[in-house]
C-alpha cells in the first residue's frame, strides 16, 4: 500500500468513526487532522454525549463496527466513566466527552492549529 493510499485510508476510516458517532446521536462531532502537527496520530474525532449510557453506547457501537472491519484500539481508557472515553486507533484517536469534560479539556483549542475536516461533505462525496 502506498503512503498515498494509507493516508486516504485513514481519512476514511475517520471520517466513518464520525458517520458511526451520527448514527448514536453524538453531538458536536469534528474531525481534525493532526498529521503536521501532532506526532502520535493522525486524526482525532471528538464527540459530545449527552448521558453515561449515551458514551456508552457510542464506545460500544465504534468498537463493534471497526472490529467486524480488523480495526482493533491499542487502548481504550475512562470507560465506565460517566464523563469521556478515548479510543486510540493508532492513526486515529476517538474522544467521547459529556459537555461538562468536553468543555474542560477543550481540545478544539488544544488542536486548533489541525485541519477541521468537513466530514459530513467529504463522506457524501464519497458515497456518491
Amino acid at each position: 500500500m502506498t503512503q498515498k493510499t494509507e493516508k486516504h485510508t485513514t481519512r476514511l476510516k475517520a471520517l466513518k468513526i464520525a458517520e458511526l458517532q451520527a448514527d448514536k446521536k453524538a453531538e458536536n462531532i469534528i474531525v481534525i487532522n493532526v498529521t503536521d502537527i501532532c506526532n502520535f496520530t493522525e486524526y482525532f474525532v471528538i464527540s459530545t454525549g449527552l448521558s453515561t449510557l449515551q458514551i456508552k453506547a457510542l464506545s460500544d457501537h465504534i468498537q463493534e463496527t471497526l472490529r467486524k472491519q480488523g480495526h482493533r484500539p491499542f487502548h481504550i481508557d475512562g470507560q465506565g466513566s460517566s464523563t469521556w472515553t478515548v479510543m486510540d486507533y493508532d492513526d486515529v484517536i476517538v474522544h467521547i466527552f459529556s459537555p461538562e469534560a468536553r468543555s474542560y479539556f477543550d481540545l478544539e483549542r488544544l488542536w486548533g492549529d489541525g485541519e477541521i475536516v468537513d466530514w459530513e461533505s467529504e463522506l457524501n462525496h464519497a458515497q456518491s
